[in-house]
């Protein structure tokens, strides 16, 4: 009976100190699918155009604006700047 309870008591201090049971996964292992990053992307040929909206949106693994044209336009440069 001794050795039972020895065995019960060091079973609940495991339990206690979250020892027996796995934790749940970090957050460091998730990973959305981006291959992009903050670095800046250029596409060749540039043209002018007018905005004609902005708007802004919320992801899970990113923030996200769009600028909105008005007609067709050729070539972008994307990429952080430390003012606006």
């Amino acid at each position: 009976m001794k050795k039972f309870r020895i065995w019960l008591t060091a079973i609940m201090m495991a339990a206690g100190l979250g020892l027996l049971l796995p934790g749940a996964a970090s957050a460091s292992t998730s990973y959305c699918g981006l291959a992009w990053g903050s670095l800046a992307k250029t596409s060749e040929g540039m043209s002018s155009a007018s905005v004609t909206g902005v708007r802004a949106g919320q992801h899970y693994c990113f923030d996200r604006m769009v600028v909105d044209l008005n007609g067709a336009v050729a070539g972008y440069t994307v990429k952080y700047v430390p003012q606006v």
